[in-house]
């Protein structure tokens, strides 16, 4: 009777040490609390008050929270290129300390899963997570202010993303070749920025931003509000096959259209002018709706030697059956393109 007493009261201490172990273990709102990572390596900044991450160290966190303090310095930035290609972090929790996430700081890491950037002040600079492409929940929080170019481009397993209303800029390709984002959110209290049926524009709307390259509509019409479409807007469109960009256009930056689907086709009007000419090269139908010589001119005036390949693949419109040889379309009475034979 005493052996089976004294197992029974080392049960009950055990449930008890077992349950103060667990709420010890959470926070107030009983999430798991998350120690900060340590190990990392650091260098002082010229301050002498606040130091930079600049790697792994001898950390071996897997779910990586990045501390707010480090041996009396405070955290203020991540180096460049600090985690980049560092294949064994699945989640990465940056502190509201810093101000900097540098250019390509978590780059290529391909086992990343899960982001969370609560940085009051933030700039997250150009490719910081470029090619997380196991990357599927992103928080940027409400402070961050600067995302540069193609920060988080070629996150092949995004599907959405929400924008607060700190942010004041955004770089272009900032989520060019996620293939599968279908739906861009803008916090409503954004003075620079707006989000239109899952797509990013400014916030006066004439500006065309990015495109999400995931969603499944096969063809698109550019809004006749939008002026510029600009770069890396389209980049990565697997599944469009169509797009009419309209007469309100008057500029298409730099590789607008890239690395889209392989029947890809463009209805491009006179209006338009071009930044440059390399995707034309690459896109396998393009539409104009004038003749060659407003081409001509809508052209960059350095294109050189490819001039003749691309006017050679360009189609032109015309209403009537044309008599040369050159490439010509025009409307049916459904307002399909269709190609003059």
């Amino acid at each position: 009777m005493k052996n089976k007493l004294i197992k029974i009261l080392s049960c009950l201490l055990i449930a008890v040490l077992s349950v103060c172990f667990f709420v010890a273990c959470k926070t107030p709102s009983g999430a798991e609390k998350k120690e900060p990572s340590v190990g990392l390596s650091y260098k002082v900044n010229g301050d002498s008050k606040t130091c930079t991450i600049t790697g792994m160290g001898e950390c071996t966190d897997k779910n990586l929270v990045i501390p707010e303090s480090i041996d009396g310095y405070t955290v203020k930035s991540i180096a460049n290129s600090a985690f980049q290609k560092c294949n064994t972090i699945v989640s990465v929790e940056i502190p509201k300390t810093v101000s900097a996430i540098e250019f390509a700081a978590f780059n290529g890491c391909e086992a990343l899963t899960t982001v969370k950037i609560l940085s009051e002040s933030g700039f997250i600079n150009t490719a910081a997570f470029m090619a997380c492409t196991s990357l599927k929940e992103l928080t940027i929080g409400d402070g961050v202010v600067y995302i540069d170019i193609g920060a988080f481009a070629d996150c092949q397993s995004l599907t959405s993303v929400k924008i607060p209303s700190s942010v004041e800029y955004i770089g272009s390709d900032v989520f060019g070749g996620c293939t599968s984002l279908t739906e861009i959110k803008v916090e409503s209290g954004n003075k620079n920025y707006c989000a239109i049926d899952g797509n990013l524009y400014t916030k006066d709307r004439s500006s065309l931003v990015q495109y999400a390259a995931g969603k499944k509509d096969e063809s698109f019409t550019v809004p006749s509000h939008v002026t510029t479409i600009e770069t890396y807007a389209f980049s990565g469109c697997k599944n469009l096959t169509f797009v009419e960009v309209s007469d309100s256009v008057q500029l298409i930056k730099y590789n607008a259209f890239t690395n889209c689907n392989e029947d890809f086709k463009v209805v491009i009007p006179t209006t338009a002018t071009f930044e440059d000419f390399i995707w034309i090269t690459r896109v396998p139908r393009l539409y104009y709706k004038g003749n060659i010589e407003q081409f001509k001119q809508a052209l960059p005036d350095y294109i050189g030697k490819d001039l003749a390949l691309i006017l050679q693949k360009t189609f032109y419109y015309s209403e009537v059956e044309p008599t040369d040889e050159r490439n010509y379309w025009h409307y049916d009475n459904n307002g399909n393109v269709v190609e003059w034979q």
